[in-house]
């Protein structure tokens, strides 16, 4: 996927891919074509996304960006950057509720936003991306809660929050 080569970008990337990795059932949650990064406006996404989700020929969606950052003074003058990245988890499913709770078809289960916190969390607490650039490494990230942020009774879109702290490297 190109990026701009900076740090926020490969970090939408590597997010990306932990995201297109998550199995449910033995199977790939997301199909990769259906995970990338947002390419709106942050002041409308969950309306823009919403819209995108509608016109979808696929029922579940993921979009990565970076949202900010919080900073913490280290040893030695150095700053500790604690990035933002927001997931944006879409599903459509034609049963009512079953986008949030997922539903039981015979022998097929479909998850909905409920299952994908689970799945999100243990994809992302702890993780070591390994990202550098310049004078700061990737060490370490984690699962920093979500919301329901859309709910209609076939849709359902549920902004999670990954944080991926940069430290600087070590001399």
């Amino acid at each position: 996927m190109a990026n701009d080569g900076s740090m926020a970008s490969k970090v939408e990337d590597w997010i990306i891919a932990q995201i297109q990795a998550i199995q449910f059932n033995g199977a790939a949650a997301f199909e990769a074509v259906e995970v990338k990064p947002w390419e709106g406006t942050e002041s409308g996404t969950v309306g823009q996304f919403a819209e995108e989700l509608m016109s979808a020929t696929r029922d579940h969606v993921a979009r990565v960006f970076f949202s900010g950052e919080e900073t913490e003074e280290l040893a030695d003058s150095q700053i500790k950057l604690s990035p933002t990245y927001v997931v944006l988890i879409g599903i459509r499913n034609h049963t009512p509720a079953a986008a949030r709770r997922g539903e039981v078809r015979g022998a097929e289960t479909s998850w909905g936003t409920n299952a994908m916190r689970d799945l999100l969390q243990a994809a992302f607490n702890q993780k070591k991306p390994g990202v550098t650039a310049g004078s700061t490494i990737t060490d370490k990230s984690h699962y920093a809660g979500a919301d329901v942020v859309w709910h209609s009774s076939n849709l359902c879109i549920m902004r999670a929050n990954v944080i991926v702290d940069e430290v600087p490297k070590a001399l």
